[in-house]
C-alpha cells in the first residue's frame, strides 16, 4: 500500500512508494463531501481529512492501473510468437533424390553434384526459395566445359513445364549478354529466350528474359502485368546486395516481388554477419 504524508508546503500531499506523485487537494468542499461521513452519519469532515482521503483514493487507482499494465505485458510476452527461422542450411540426405525427383524437368549429361546441386534441384521442384553459395565454376547455374550453369537452368525448365516464365537478373550488362547467348543455345526448341538491358531489347515477352537488376526494379515500380506469370526470379551474383552504392536495388526488388514468385539466388561467396 502507498503511504501519503502531508507536504511541508500547503496545497498537496506526497505518496511515498512507487510511483511518487504530488497529488492536489480537492478543489471544493462539495467534491470532498462525497467521500466521507462522521460516526453520527453526517458528511461534515475537515478539509485536511478529506484531502488525505482524496489522495489515498488517487494513489490506489494508480497502483491498480500499474498492476493491470504489468499483467497485460506479462500476458503479451507469453503469447508472443517465436522468432521465425528465415533460412537454414540444407542437409537433406541425397540418397532419396531419385524418389523425390522421379521425372526431372531437365536432364544433364552428367551426375549432379550431391553436395549442393541435387539438394537445390529438389528445392526447385518443391517451389521453395533457394540460395546457392558455391565457388566460381562449381555449377551454380550449370556445368560443362564452357562453365554454363545447373540450378538456374533447371529453374528455367521447371517454369517452362508449368507454362510460366522466368526472369534472370545479373549485375552487369556484359554478363547479361553472355547468359543470353548461353541460354539461347541451351533452350533451343524448348522455350524462347529474350534480353532487356539499357542498350539491347530482344524478345521481351519470352519465356525466359535476361536483364539487369535495375531493369527488373523499374518493371516492379510501374507494376508490369507480365510479372504475374513469373514463376522464378534468378539473382545471379546476389552478393551485390552488400554493395554500398547498388545494394539497395536488390533489396527493393526482393521486397517488391509478387508473393507468388520464387527466388533462386546464386553467389560465389556469402559472408554471414549478425543482425542487430
Amino acid at each position: 500500500m502507498i503511504e501519503c504524508k502531508k507536504l511541508p508546503r500547503k496545497g498537496g500531499r506526497r505518496c511515498l512508494g512507487s510511483p511518487q506523485l504530488i497529488l492536489p487537494e480537492p478543489r471544493s468542499f462539495s467534491q470532498r463531501g462525497r467521500f466521507g461521513k462522521d460516526e453520527d452519519g453526517s458528511s461534515e469532515t475537515t478539509s485536511e481529512d478529506e484531502g488525505g482521503l482524496w489522495a489515498y483514493l488517487q494513489s490506489e487507482d494508480l497502483a491498480a492501473s500499474a498492476a493491470a499494465s504489468a499483467a497485460s505485458a506479462s500476458k503479451a510476452a507469453k503469447t508472443r510468437p517465436r522468432a521465425r527461422e528465415w533460412a537454414h542450411e540444407d542437409d537433406w540426405d541425397v540418397s532419396g533424390f531419385q524418389a523425390e525427383v522421379p521425372e526431372p524437368a531437365l536432364h544433364f549429361p552428367f551426375e549432379l553434384d550431391p553436395r549442393f546441386q541435387k539438394r537445390a534441384v529438389r528445392r526447385v521442384e518443391r517451389s521453395e526459395h533457394v540460395m546457392v553459395a558455391a565457388h566460381t565454376s562449381a555449377g551454380k547455374t550449370a556445368w560443362s566445359s564452357e562453365d554454363s550453369e545447373v540450378v538456374a537452368e533447371y529453374a528455367v525448365a521447371h517454369a517452362l513445364r508449368l507454362g510460366m516464365r522466368t526472369i534472370y537478373t545479373s549485375p552487369i550488362k556484359a554478363l547479361s549478354n553472355q547468359k543470353f547467348q548461353e541460354f539461347t543455345r541451351r533452350f533451343e526448341g524448348l522455350g524462347s529466350v529474350g534480353i532487356v538491358t539499357g542498350d539491347v531489347t530482344v524478345n521481351p515477352e519470352a519465356s525466359c528474359v535476361i536483364m539487369t537488376t535495375e531493369i527488373l526494379r523499374s518493371m516492379l515500380y510501374r507494376g508490369d502485368k507480365g510479372l504475374n506469370q513469373v514463376k522464378w526470379v534468378i539473382f545471379d551474383e546476389v552478393h551485390y546486395v552488400n554493395d554500398a552504392d547498388r545494394g539497395v536495388v536488390w533489396e527493393e526488388v526482393i521486397i517488391l516481388l509478387p508473393p507468388e514468385a520464387r527466388m533462386l539466388q546464386t553467389a560465389a561467396e556469402i559472408i554471414a554477419s549478425p543482425i542487430s
